[in-house]
């Protein structure tokens, strides 16, 4: 069996307009993305009608920043595949994506799990 793959999910609780919070945690997010060889996926975020492909979202976001060499490595990412965009989720989140790993200061005791136990899962081939 293969080695799943980490996917970082962003949440939009922020604005349903699109500001300049939203473009600096993407922007770094795909950074971290592509330094790690993960996934970026944006759920909720209010990204204009116009850009409809993963990469057009990507060079509109990289034209307006000056993190990781102005969005460069945002825009790799998306030519590789590895963006996606998805409305708030109603019925959970895409199991394409696999299994929701929700990060809080106060986590459930049931539900917590390390660091090491996240890696574990990924070597046995479960996506995070």
């Amino acid at each position: 069996m293969g080695r799943g793959r980490a996917t970082i999910g962003l949440y939009n609780s922020y604005d349903q307009n699109f500001r300049e919070p939203h473009r600096r945690v993407i922007a770094r997010a795909g950074d971290l993305a592509m330094a790690f060889d993960m996934n970026l996926v944006l759920f909720g975020f209010p990204i204009p009608e116009e850009t409809r492909t993963p990469v057009e979202v990507a060079e509109w976001i990289a034209g307006t920043t000056s993190i990781g060499r102005h969005g460069d490595y945002f825009v790799d990412l998306a030519e590789k595949g590895r963006f996606q965009r998805f409305p708030y989720p109603s019925k959970g989140f895409p199991p394409q994506l696999g299994a929701p790993v929700l990060t809080t200061c106060r986590p459930d005791p049931s539900k917590q799990i390390s660091v090491a136990q996240a890696a574990e899962m990924m070597e046995s081939g479960q996506s995070l």
